[in-house]
């Protein structure tokens, strides 16, 4: 599959089409909000794969590569993206929302590119 290039306007789309288990997600977003509202549906993205991370704690982390690979990909790109917009949804709503503890951090900023990793380690105080 060809990605277009990830924008403030396109990113749901692509992130639900990218990982099908976000589809319920959105529907039930748009169902509780009539509409996308982008700050705190990419907080529920942030919830999921919180929870994607935590369900797979005891296991490796393929599987939670599998589940959530493509989000993390397309993230990774988000967030040094030119648009503004499309950034800042990814660092407020993602990234400062997704509070997780030490241990969960060590797992999760091992399986994320450079860019992300970056700024995991910037909004959890962990640039040396």
């Amino acid at each position: 599959m060809v990605i277009e290039e990830v924008n403030y306007n396109n990113i749901f789309d692509i992130l639900i089409t990218s990982c099908p288990q976000l589809k319920p997600l959105y529907e039930e977003h748009i169902k509780d909000n009539d509409e996308l509202l982008p700050h705190v549906f990419m907080a529920t993205i942030a919830d999921f794969v919180k929870q994607q991370l935590n369900c797979y704690e005891f296991s490796n982390a393929r599987q939670f590569i599998i589940t959530v690979g493509e989000i993390i990909g397309i993230l990774e790109k988000a967030v040094v993206s030119s648009d503004e917009n499309l950034q800042n949804v990814v660092w407020v709503s993602f990234l400062e929302y997704f509070h997780i503890t030490d241990n969960e951090y060590n797992r999760f900023s091992g399986m994320v590119g450079p860019n992300l990793k970056k700024a995991l380690d910037t909004i959890h105080g962990k640039i040396r």
